[in-house]
């Protein structure tokens, strides 16, 4: 992603890191280069980089937390 990262709010952070915790399997709407992407998969951890924060699948996939649309169904951002 080209823009600056926008954080997402501490009540979403939480719940994904709770979904990480429990290892549950995903349903992941994302925007990659601009179109709605969706995956399926456990999420492994969160990942923090300087200006940025990142979810991480099992499978190694990292999804830049303000990219997110919906996670097994729940709002995160605008779309889809």
């Amino acid at each position: 992603m080209d823009k600056l990262y926008t954080p997402i709010d501490g009540a979403s952070y939480a719940e994904l890191e709770k979904l990480a915790m429990h290892r549950e399997r995903c349903r992941i709407v994302f925007r990659a280069e601009g179109l709605p992407t969706i995956r399926t998969g456990v999420i492994r951890d969160l990942l923090t980089r300087p200006g940025e924060e990142f979810l991480v699948l099992a499978d190694g996939t990292q999804i830049r937390l303000d990219a997110l649309m919906r996670v097994n169904g729940r709002r995160y951002s605008q779309g889809f």
